[in-house]
């Protein structure tokens, strides 16, 4: 009698096989119909029981029968090159060139090395922690894991849309470094978080704007920082016609940035050129107002630029001629603008003072939290979209303000019984350099105020001998001697 032939009957589609793999790991795929390619769909898994792979199979098949074939996607790719894809075919488009080169670089530097060799479907939330946790183990900064654990999470929602799935990077929380405090009295004058031109070298270092000569463009590029809130970018990309000198306000719309060019694979071609873009976001676009003291030095510097128009027969107060052009009429870069500036640093002793450009902007909205400015003020002016963004990074007071502030309160409510152990004016219940922001503020506009007034006090030897530097003024001085001899 023969033997009995079995018929093997073909496996349909949205079906599971289920078997023991030579490894000892019971493996379940499933049949899923045809890729967009034209490659069998069959996702698998390995699990370490029977049981496990089936119920794998039933979550599976439920998935499909509610959310469709594409919601079980096929994974056993390697996680890199997944990401990279995504990287150069959706990140590249969203965000700004200067920000893409970022993400490449944590990409290159992190991120790859570290999963490299990594399945896409074998990732879980641990895989992603023990990867935050190596990095700060590396002392990679807060603001760097913080950027990549955002990117990660874009990825994987878009990698997981339409399924059941949860992201694994949902619920990873970033601690930032710990500080390690010690029993140390100077701990309180630690100023390491203060991130606004330091009080004590604010008069130190507009006066250098003042006096400074081999780069005059700087004074009005500054006050345009130091009593508006202006970044950078913004005062670069500012041309004349931003500015209503008549109604003393200006219009923040662009700023300038940094285009680079990439190749096929994500890696920069060349350097970077300097161009105009509009701000990251709606809060950006703002009005600001023209302050006395910017408008004065605005208008010393049209001034300025007329008398080099006449001189060089290039134009530089036109509308659309850039406020702060270089010597040829051009916008400048902010590269080039940032050398400039350390170079103005050195040569008035204020390098390695904590003075940058963002520290500008950072003294103003310190200025206006301590005139108590309210939330939509603050975040209008900024130009952030909420108040808590303007509090975490934009305001930076010494421990020593508190004190002080409520100091001068309490002493005005609270009276001794003997005047003479009142406080004099002067006091600032602080040590040297460590004054109030109000206090600060008081003294720049004090300075600026009594330098005409200082100057009427000089000697009248002082100011005959200045004068007498001038050919006009002894010519003048020759016609009165010539008037009292024929008298």
């Amino acid at each position: 009698m023969g033997r009995k032939k079995t018929i093997k009957g073909k496996r349909s589609n949205n079906e599971g096989s289920i078997y023991l793999a030579p490894n000892g790991k019971w493996r379940c795929m499933l049949s899923l119909g045809v890729k967009e390619n034209g490659t069998p769909n069959r996702p698998s898994k390995y699990f370490d029981s029977e049981t496990e792979a089936k119920a794998w199979r039933t979550k599976q098949l439920a998935t499909v029968q509610d959310f469709g074939k594409e919601s079980v996607k096929e994974k056993s790719g390697t996680f890199v090159s997944g990401f990279h894809k995504w990287l150069l075919e959706v990140k590249r488009e969203e965000v700004l060139s200067i920000h893409f080169k970022a993400l490449m670089s944590y990409y290159d530097d992190h991120i790859k090395p570290h999963f490299f060799k990594c399945k896409q479907k074998d990732l879980t939330k641990d895989s992603f922690k023990k990867f935050f946790n190596r990095l700060e183990q590396k002392n990679v900064g807060y603001e760097t894991r913080r950027k990549m654990k955002c990117a990660l999470h874009q990825y994987f929602e878009r990698e997981l849309a339409n399924t059941p799935m949860r992201n694994p990077l949902d619920g990873i929380k970033l601690p930032k470094k710990k500080k390690e405090l010690s029993l140390n009295p100077n701990a309180v004058f630690f100023r390491g978080d203060y991130k606004a031109i330091p009080k004590e070298i604010r008069e130190q270092f507009l006066a250098a704007l003042d006096s400074e000569k081999q780069n005059p463009f700087l004074k009005p590029l500054c006050y345009a920082m130091y009593f508006s809130g202006n970044r950078i970018g913004e005062s670069l990309a500012y041309q004349w016609k931003d500015f209503d000198l008549k109604n003393r306000y200006m219009l923040v719309y662009k700023a300038v940035s940094i285009e680079y060019e990439f190749d096929e694979n994500g890696k920069q071609i060349g350097k970077g050129k300097s161009c105009i873009k509009a701000p990251k976001t709606d809060n950006g676009i703002r009005p600001l107002p023209i302050l006395d003291i910017l408008y004065e030095t605005l208008i010393e510097w049209r001034e300025y630029r007329k008398a080099q128009e006449k001189v060089t027969g290039k134009s530089f107060t036109a509308p659309d001629d850039y406020v702060f052009a270089t010597n040829q009429g051009e916008m400048r870069s902010r590269g080039g603008t940032s050398t400039l500036f350390k170079r103005f640093l050195e040569r008035h002793g204020l390098k390695n003072k904590g003075i940058h450009f963002h520290a500008l902007r950072q003294t103003f909205s310190n200025s206006l939290f301590s005139e108590d400015s309210d939330d939509k003020t603050i975040t209008d002016l900024m130009g952030h979209g909420k108040i808590a963004t303007s509090q975490e990074h934009y305001h930076s007071v010494d421990k020593f303000d508190s004190v002080q502030k409520v100091a001068r309160i309490f002493n005005a409510k609270y009276k001794p019984k003997n005047s003479t152990y009142c406080a004099a004016e002067d006091i600032t219940f602080a040590p040297e350099g460590f004054i109030s922001e109000q206090a600060a503020i008081d003294t720049v506009i004090a300075v600026k105020s009594t330098t005409a007034v200082a100057v009427s006090k000089r000697p009248i030897t002082e100011l005959l001998d200045e004068l007498a530097s001038y050919p006009e003024f002894v010519k003048l001085l020759a016609k009165m001697g010539q008037r009292q001899s024929t008298v």
